[in-house]
């Protein structure tokens, strides 16, 4: 849905701050959200934690 601008973004904020525990990107295109946030997560750990990462 986000598309290869969001792939591009993505990969710019990745190489610029690998460490970061929340990486925000601007949206556009077929978005309707402002901001897209990745947060590292791996799918058998606690879902607690990411839900406190996230607030």
């Amino acid at each position: 849905a986000g598309g290869k601008s969001l792939q591009k973004t993505w990969d710019k904020k990745l190489k610029e701050n690998n460490k970061a525990p929340v990486i925000s990107i601007s949206t556009d295109g077929k978005l309707t959200s402002k901001a897209v946030y990745f947060v590292p997560w791996e799918p058998r750990s606690d879902p607690d934690l990411l839900c406190r990462s996230i607030e």
